[in-house]
């Protein structure tokens, strides 16, 4: 039997270890947290794999609390003073994330102009037996709403008729509106897969915005005379991640160690990549903004998160339309990932949300957003 002092000294030892432990997981912990939120403020092209955390921030955010609850128990309190103060430098991108308000402030008076964008994953037009379906709960909710401006990626139409969703169709949805479209495939039978803009303002005139490395993604834009005011609508869609079904299956929380690391370094790879081809088309649509001599306002599917270079970039010139009206995370994709906003509308100074919501009509994996100016 050994004394109770070399049981001692062997409690010690452990007690020193697990100390160690616990400060290296909280440098860790520290380090990509911070690396997370300040990844938005840097191009993808300058720091590289340090840009794909910033898609990750909402689980390190949980993990850094969680790292300083365990700080506390153990009572390291120049840890919680290390914790503290990166809390503190995150606060201004935390902010961006989440809105606290409890809800809208309305002003009494304003445009009266609704602004719907949807990515609406192609209608439904490849779900098989549930495809009509899926195209009607999108169409159903584009007829509640009936806004002034609609905004669509990934939509599907056929200009030869179909028994899908005709051309025809399409537009007797919102009667008397102006179209302005951009179409990135054509099918054979001549359906099509683009982008819309609808509304039913005078148009003055219509654009795009191409972008140089990805024919699949762009921008076009409409400006429309709202009293004696033109204003310009943009409706965005930026580079998507493009994974395939394996890469998203590396988030379920049953599939096996060795196949996450087998299959991660790929997905970094292809993330990095896709956010690098994300940076250099916003720096186009930013600088195509700061030439329009109109009020803005941009809306559409850019693949990013508020912790993010495509966010902070936009928002050096316009104002974030969640942030002026709406609450919570505001959760606009339904994917594995929990609490993503990647869908925005935003704009112009001189503009202001009196009303903005997501909604959970439709059957995509993005939710539409509908705001009120």
């Amino acid at each position: 039997m050994e004394s109770p002092g070399k049981e001692i000294k062997k409690l010690s030892h452990l007690g020193k270890v697990m100390r160690f432990a616990f400060r290296l997981l909280s440098l860790v912990v520290i380090s990509c947290y911070f690396l997370s939120y300040a990844s938005s403020h840097f191009n993808p092209g300058v720091f590289m794999f340090v840009s794909v955390l910033g898609l990750f921030f909402w689980p390190l955010f949980v993990l850094f609390l969680l790292s300083a609850v365990i700080m506390a128990f153990r009572k390291e309190w120049k840890w919680l003073i290390a914790f503290g103060i990166f809390f503190a430098l995150s606060l201004p991108d935390l902010l961006s994330f989440f809105n606290f308000k409890l809800g809208s402030e309305k002003s009494t008076s304003g445009l009266g102009m609704v602004v719907m964008t949807h990515n609406t994953h192609l209608m439904g037009y490849y779900d098989g037996e549930n495809a009509k379906k899926n195209r009607d709960a999108v169409l159903s909710e584009i007829q509640n709403v009936k806004p002034n401006i609609l905004c669509l990626q990934e939509c599907y139409w056929n200009t030869n008729g179909g028994d899908f969703l005709s051309e025809k169709s399409r537009n007797n949805i919102l009667p008397d509106y102006s179209v302005h479209e951009r179409t990135t495939h054509v099918l054979s039978d001549g359906g099509r897969f683009g982008l819309l803009i609808f509304t039913n303002y005078p148009v003055v005139s219509r654009g795009q915005v191409p972008f140089e490395n990805e024919v699949n993604n762009f921008c076009i834009y409409v400006d429309v005379l709202v009293g004696s005011d033109t204003i310009r609508i943009y409706n965005a869609h930026l580079q998507s991640f493009r994974l395939k079904k394996k890469s998203l299956e590396l988030f379920d929380e049953k599939i096996d160690m060795n196949e996450i690391q087998n299959e991660s370094k790929p997905l970094l790879v292809q993330l990095y990549r896709s956010s690098l081809k994300r940076s250099k088309q916003v720096d186009v649509l930013a600088a195509h903004i700061e030439s329009c001599r109109y009020k803005v306002i941009l809306a559409g599917d850019f693949n990013d998160t508020p912790i993010s270079y495509t966010y902070n970039r936009l928002t050096r010139i316009l104002t974030d339309g969640f942030k002026e009206g709406g609450s919570g995370i505001g959760t606009t994709y339904k994917g594995p990932l929990f609490g993503l906003r990647i869908d925005y509308i935003m704009h112009s100074k001189g503009l202001s949300v009196r009303n903005y919501k997501t909604s959970d009509a439709g059957f995509s994996d993005h939710h539409p957003i509908i705001v009120e100016f």
